[in-house]
């Protein structure tokens, strides 16, 4: 397990790939506490 550097993250996502990011933290026991938007984001 390597630390990815931002322009390693950019090319993952410009490859369009997920099977280039490696493995992810396993789902279970995970879920999703709160989203924040900034103030003006929907007009």
């Amino acid at each position: 397990r390597g630390k990815l550097d931002e322009e390693g993250f950019r090319q993952i996502i410009a490859a369009k790939d997920r099977g280039r990011a490696g493995e992810s933290a396993p789902g279970h026991a995970l879920f999703l506490e709160k989203v924040e938007y900034p103030e003006g984001i929907w007009i």
